[in-house]
This record gives structure tokens, C-alpha cells and sequence, in this order.
């Protein structure tokens, strides 16, 4: 029984960790779409990002409500009070509109309002800790893309649903909506369009997909102003880790360190000159998937044209699917074939034994190494060309990847 589940790991793991393989994804004249993106199964979705104006926030204690830049839509604060009826913007120069945050879903350009000061402040409305319901204190003033400007009040948040109100800004045309979150449960947000009075169900299940190539308002410095950009985000629970000013096949994962926000790739692994965009050759991106596999992603290619195209290689560096040993928790080669140095990274709960045989089952090279999620680099110079299994064992089993050494 052993030996089948030994032979049966061997299988998953070796299928499970893959040569580099190259996709793309289009994002249309304008990008105009974007496309939720699951990197072992390839795109989810290639929606359009055209559609809609706000978004609320699905998650459990979620309170954010985003705009939709990429189309123009752009968000302020009336200034004078909170008094629906008599909204009065004669005179008002509308400078500084508030945009979403680039390193969090979290907060939204209706969120950008809140007291620093007071933690009971959300942007939009104030949060009861007795009632546990928000409720709206300011107005604001939305500029739809079509260039219509509305007056709109988040009135409340309670029982997870949201009531929301907008109108012209003399109160002509006024639209009383709701928005329950348990409607869309499984998703991060569900988008509303006020040009078109309608909820806009359009995103993938939240445990579909790990990155999403879209277009959003990235702060650019110089010239220090909020300018359209194409770009990456990560979706809640993925982990990222540029390792730039390094040959994308020597990069080691342990040099880099990891960040939380969602733009950690973002709009800058490409440059704009003369007409065309350029990726440099010495970045690429490490990613901890929603699984728990780790990839390798590195671009090489930005279509500025109708078709809005992004070519990337990707490449799966340690596969998750080791679950039959109790204390391991991820293991994997790359780059694979390889020649001179090879990296193993691994993830164990307990100290592990690196042993590798040759085809003669004859020991060519062994290691002790402590317990941790880390990289090891194996240097191959003194290796002969050929095949070799590389195992990796604790006290609770082993399992094995083979190797081929150029």
C-alpha cells in the first residue's frame, strides 16, 4: 500500500511542476476588457470593463465602494453638508477627484474620506459598534464618463445590505437602490451602472482566479497626477515577489521579499518609448497562488494595437499537491532541464533530507535541510549530463522529482 501511494505521489508531483509554457491574454482597442486569470488553468473571464460605475464591497465585513476610473468616473465630496435637498455646486471647481487605492481592494475612492484619526470613519458612513450598522455622513458628487454629473449618498450598510440613493444634481431623476451582498455571495464585488439604473453581476467566483490584467487610475510621478494604466492586480490571498535586476533564470525566491498589496506587479514592468512598449529582461515575478503553488511568471510581450494583447511565460516552480505527507507542504525544481545550477524550493513542517541518485539508484549528492518555506541551489558543474531523481524526505515520508541535467 505504501509503495502505491509513494508511486501515485511521484506522478502528481512530477506532472504537477511544468516547463515554462507561454500565454497571452487581449484586452481589446483601449482595454476596454480585462481577464481574471487562474495560472494553472489559464483565463477565467475576458469581460468587459466598461459597464458599470461603482462597486460594493462582498466580503464579510467589507464596507468599500470603488469607482470605475478606467472609463473617466471620477468621485469627490460636496463640501457643503449633508443636506440631500438643497445640494448646491454653483461655483465649485472640481478639482482632485478620489480614486481606488492601487495596493488594496479594500479601499475604494469612496473610502478615501476617512478620519485617519477616528477608526470608526469609513470614507462614506460611520460604523455603530452597537448596531454594527454604517451609516452614510457624506455626499458626494460622481461625474459618470459620459459627463453627467450626479449627486449620490450611501445611505447604509446594515444586515449586509447596502442602500444607496443618486440623482441629478437639482434632484430631478432620483434612483433608490439596494445592493445584498448575499446575493453574489463567492465573489469580491458586484458593479452597479448608474448611466444605465442596473446592478452588473460580471466578476468570477473569488476562488477562481489569482491575477487580473485590467485598466485602473495608477498615481504616475512625474508627472504626479492619476493617469489610465494597464496593469496586474492579485486577488486576496496571492502573494507576489518581484525580483527585478536579475537573469529571470539564476532569480532565487528567498531574495525577494513578499508583499501584501495587489499591484506588486501593477503597470510598471513595462515602459513606454517612442511608439512601442518595452519589458525589461532582468525582472520577473514570483507567485503563491490561491493553492498554494508557486509560478514564475516573466512578460515579454505588450501589444499597443486593437488587440490589446500581453504575452507571459509561466512556469509552476513547486506544486501544492503533496498533501499525503503530513509535514510537507510543497515541493519543486526549476528551472528544469537545467544546466549549472538548479533551485529546489520546498516547504516542509519539519527538518527534511535532500538526497539525489542517479539512474543507477547510486547517491550522487545529499543535504540536511531545516524546516521552513525556502529555495536551496544546487550546483551542477561537477553533474553528467543525464537524469537524476531528486528526494526529498521527513519523517513522515518522501517524495521524489526528477531532474535532467543539460
Amino acid at each position: 500500500m505504501k509503495k502505491q501511494i509513494l508511486a501515485s505521489l511521484f506522478i502528481t508531483v512530477t506532472l504537477g511542476v511544468s516547463a515554462q509554457v507561454e500565454d497571452s491574454i487581449t484586452m481589446q482597442a483601449g482595454r476596454t476588457h480585462e481577464s481574471y486569470y487562474n495560472l494553472e488553468t489559464g483565463e477565467v473571464l475576458n469581460v468587459d470593463n466598461t459597464d458599470w460605475d461603482i462597486a460594493f464591497d462582498l466580503s464579510g465585513f467589507g464596507s468599500s465602494i470603488r469607482s470605475n476610473g478606467h472609463i473617466g468616473t471620477k468621485v469627490w465630496v460636496y463640501p457643503n453638508g449633508i443636506n440631500w435637498p438643497t445640494v448646491d455646486t454653483t461655483g465649485t471647481v472640481w478639482d482632485d477627484p478620489m480614486y481606488n487605492s492601487e495596493t488594496t481592494w479594500r479601499t475604494g475612492a469612496f473610502d478615501q474620506d476617512a478620519d485617519p484619526q477616528n477608526q470608526l470613519d469609513l470614507g462614506w458612513g460611520e460604523y455603530n459598534f452597537v448596531t454594527h450598522v454604517i451609516t452614510g455622513d457624506r455626499i458626494f458628487i460622481v461625474e459618470l464618463s459620459t459627463g453627467d454629473f450626479k449627486k449620490v449618498i450611501i445611505e447604509s450598510l446594515a444586515s449586509g445590505v447596502y442602500s444607496f440613493r443618486y440623482a441629478d444634481l437639482n434632484g430631478a431623476n432620483e434612483v433608490i437602490e439596494t445592493v445584498t451582498k448575499s446575493d453574489y455571495s463567492g465573489k469580491n464585488f458586484v458593479y452597479y451602472s448608474i448611466a444605465n439604473q442596473q446592478i452588473v453581476d460580471r466578476e468570477p467566483a473569488n476562488d477562481s482566479w489569482d491575477i487580473v490584467f485590467t485598466k485602473y487610475m495608477g498615481y504616475l510621478n512625474p508627472p504626479g497626477t492619476f493617469y489610465g494604466v494597464a496593469g496586474v492586480l492579485s486577488n486576496n490571498g496571492v502573494h507576489v515577489r518581484q525580483a527585478d535586476g536579475v537573469d529571470p533564470s539564476m532569480a532565487d525566491y528567498n531574495n525577494f521579499q513578499v508583499d501584501s498589496v495587489i499591484d506588486v506587479i501593477g503597470h510598471d514592468w513595462k515602459s513606454f518609448s517612442m511608439g512601442t512598449y518595452t519589458i525589461p529582461a532582468d525582472l520577473s515575478y514570483f507567485i503563491e497562488d490561491l493553492d498554494g503553488a508557486l509560478w514564475q511568471i516573466i512578460f515579454t510581450r505588450f501589444d499597443l494595437s486593437s488587440s490589446g494583447k500581453v504575452v507571459f511565460s509561466k512556469e509552476k516552480i513547486a506544486s501544492a499537491n503533496v498533501s499525503e505527507i503530513e509535514d510537507m507542504n510543497a515541493f519543486g525544481l526549476y528551472p528544469n532541464p537545467a544546466t549549472g545550477v538548479a533551485t529546489v524550493v520546498f516547504d516542509t513542517d519539519s527538518d527534511a533530507q535532500l538526497t539525489i541518485t542517479d539512474m543507477n539508484g547510486g547517491v550522487v549528492y545529499q543535504e540536511s535541510l531545516s524546516s521552513g518555506f525556502a529555495t536551496h541551489n544546487l550546483t551542477l558543474t561537477n553533474f553528467q549530463s543525464g537524469v537524476y531523481f531528486v528526494n526529498l524526505s521527513t519523517e513522515l515520508g518522501s517524495t521524489s522529482q526528477k531532474l535532467i541535467v543539460q
